[in-house]
């Protein structure tokens, strides 16, 4: 990837990052209180602040954003709060990805319940015979592992993986988030 000649000005890729404070967060927060069908008001009493506020935030360049404030805003939707440093190709990336009528964030409790549903069917399809789960620290894992190095380069990498031959069919090895991969049966 290059970057455009634009991001070689030392102000305008700064003036990026302000934009992005300014005009994403200000999207992002409208997204997350209309996907948890909250009122500005609403939103406002759950963190503790005046409805006023809470409309300038939705607003681009309508407020200041603190890490207190996020963080009580962040509190209030149930949502994790990630702030740090980091490339400005993964900003670039970040601002030409974002549409705030796609954006979505599952509150705790909505995560909670896909991560169960997810794992749910995992094991009804471990049980059916359709999946095979191994992880890291599995016998089988290792003896793929060392019977075929090349096919199980670095857990944790792009999925899906190089298959295994089974029966000559080929077993597509796929990572979990745990680390693990799922081989299908």
């Amino acid at each position: 990837m290059h970057f455009p000649s634009d991001m070689h000005d030392e102000e305008y890729r700064h003036g990026l990052v302000t934009a992005q404070i300014e005009v994403d967060l200000p999207f992002q927060l409208r997204a997350l209180r209309k996907q948890r069908v909250l009122t500005q008001p609403e939103l406002a009493d759950l963190a503790g602040m005046k409805q006023s506020r809470i409309s300038k935030m939705e607003k681009p360049g309508g407020a200041r954003f603190t890490l207190e404030t996020l963080r009580r805003l962040a509190k209030a939707l149930d949502v994790a709060l990630i702030v740090r440093f980091g490339p400005f190709g993964e900003l670039l990336g970040w601002s030409r990805e974002f549409n705030p009528d796609a954006f979505a964030v599952p509150s705790f409790n909505e995560e909670e319940k896909l991560l169960e549903a997810r794992d749910h069917s995992i094991g009804e399809a471990q049980a059916q015979g359709r999946l095979i789960l191994i992880t890291a620290n599995n016998v089988r894992y290792k003896q793929i592992a060392d019977e075929q190095p090349s096919l199980v380069e670095q857990v944790g990498k792009s999925v899906p993986r190089k298959p295994v031959a089974s029966d000559d069919m080929p077993v597509p090895i796929i990572e979990t988030t745990t680390g693990g991969v799922i081989t299908h049966a």
